[in-house]
C-alpha cells in the first residue's frame, strides 16, 4: 500500500500534464468519452478478430482516455452531473463491446454466450436466471 500510495503522486503528475495538453488541443470532456468509447469499439473488434496485439492497444487508449475526460472537466470547471452520468453509461456500453468482441461477434464465432446472458425485465438490464 506504501508503494502505491508513493507512485501516486507520479500519476497524478502525468494526468495533470495530459489534462493540460488536451484542454490545450481544446478537446472537451464528453468529446474524451467519445473517444474512449471509439476506442473499445476497436478493441472489441480487435478482441473479435483475435488481433489481441491491438486489442491491448485499443484497451489502453480507452483506459487513458476514460481518465482524461474527468481530470479536464476538473481542470476546466466543466464538471456537470450530465457530464458523469454520460461517462459512466459510456463506460457501461464500452464494457458490452469488449464483451462482445470476446464472446466470438466477428468471423466463426456465434456472439450469442453474452446476448443470450442478459434480458430485460421491465426496461431494466438483469442477468438472466440459469
Amino acid at each position: 500500500m506504501a508503494r502505491l500510495q508513493k507512485n501516486r503522486s507520479r500519476y497524478e503528475a502525468l494526468g495533470q500534464s495530459l489534462s493540460k495538453h488536451t484542454v490545450r488541443i481544446g478537446l472537451s470532456p464528453n468529446q474524451l468519452t467519445l473517444i474512449s468509447f471509439g476506442c473499445a469499439i476497436g478493441a472489441g473488434v480487435a478482441i473479435a478478430y483475435r488481433n489481441l496485439l491491438l486489442a491491448l492497444l485499443g484497451i489502453a487508449l480507452m483506459g487513458l482516455f476514460d481518465a482524461l475526460d474527468g481530470s479536464v472537466a476538473r481542470a476546466t470547471g466543466r464538471s456537470t452531473q450530465f457530464g458523469g452520468v454520460f461517462d459512466h453509461a459510456i463506460d457501461r456500453y464500452a464494457e458490452m463491446a469488449l464483451l462482445l468482441g470476446g464472446d466470438g461477434v466477428g468471423p466463426g464465432g456465434t456472439g450469442v454466450g453474452v446476448a443470450r446472458t442478459f434480458r430485460y425485465d421491465h426496461g431494466k438490464l438483469c442477468a438472466r436466471p440459469r
